[in-house]
């Protein structure tokens, strides 16, 4: 009797933990990084979250509905963060960035050049280097290039805010992300679209204008989260105002050091250093 007993005791004590757990759940576009983080908070503390990554329309249903209580959603340019009910924070970013070799004169370009170099039925319609003004590089066609990880999402990215019609030309090769680097180095011609910076000698970024007259910009993370640089997917962490308080350990550990450098590590942008203090503030004041 008496094990009978604890068998069913010791049940319910589990039910009442697993009920208590934070329920979170994420865009799988950003699932690896989110998950990593679970793991590491699980391990580290008391609080428990149970992770389970979606995409982000499933995500932000089962928030609405209640199914789970904190969800990461992906919301691309245009379309607004769903502010109803609920409490909004901006995250990370998932960007593509543009590389040249370092010897190429050219610095900056607008949207819609690049949609002319890379996109093949695009209004604006560019064949070599010269026609972007530098002397002598007429005889240079364009080596576009696009490089990714597995499961990232930098060409379509690109092709969503970059080109008004979404085909690449045919004339576009497609590498893996550690392919990319000699390929650029060996030839002055090479324009490449990938997920990240380059460390590697011989490589620099491209700064990108929004448009004709209007100033470029490099991805730093204040670029990128501040909208000025334009080839950006935002991520934002959304939950109801009532789960502040259980939300706190996990938003804590989203907002920190540590999860920055997962984040980076993984193709993405984090919030600036500056922002995510102002955020970690805000929350030690929430009640």
């Amino acid at each position: 009797m008496f094990t009978r007993i604890s068998i069913i005791f010791f049940c319910a004590i589990g039910f009442v933990q697993a009920a208590d757990a934070l329920r979170f759940t994420g865009s799988d576009l950003i699932s690896v990084s989110l998950s990593r983080v679970v793991e590491d908070m699980n391990l580290d503390r008391d609080d428990q979250v149970q992770f389970s990554a979606l995409g982000s329309l499933p995500a932000l249903d089962q928030l609405k509905s209640g199914e789970v209580d904190i969800a990461v959603i992906a919301v691309p340019l245009g379309k607004s963060s769903p502010k109803e009910d609920f409490v909004v924070y901006p995250l990370a970013y998932s960007v593509s960035v543009v590389l040249l070799n370092e010897d190429n004169p050219t610095n900056e370009l607008t949207l819609s050049q690049l949609g002319g170099i890379f996109g093949a039925s695009e209004e604006l319609q560019l064949q070599n280097w010269g026609e972007l003004g530098l002397a002598g590089w007429t005889s240079r066609s364009f080596k576009p290039i696009t490089a990714q990880r597995e499961g990232d999402i930098t060409v379509e990215l690109f092709k969503h805010e970059v080109l008004k019609v979404s085909g690449l030309k045919t004339s576009v090769m497609q590498v893996k992300a550690d392919e990319l680097a000699p390929l650029i180095r060996g030839d002055l011609a090479s324009i490449a679209v990938t997920t990240e910076k380059s460390t590697s000698s011989g490589v620099k970024e491209l700064m990108i204008s929004a448009g004709k007259d209007r100033p470029a910009y490099e991805a730093s993370r204040d670029n990128v989260h501040f909208g000025d640089y334009p080839i950006r997917l935002p991520y934002f962490v959304v939950f109801k105002a009532s789960d502040s308080a259980r939300a706190k350990p996990l938003l804590q550990a989203l907002f920190s050091n540590e999860t920055a450098e997962i984040f980076e590590s993984n193709g993405l942008v984090a919030l600036p250093e500056t922002v995510r203090r102002k955020l970690l503030i805000d929350l030690e004041l929430t009640k």
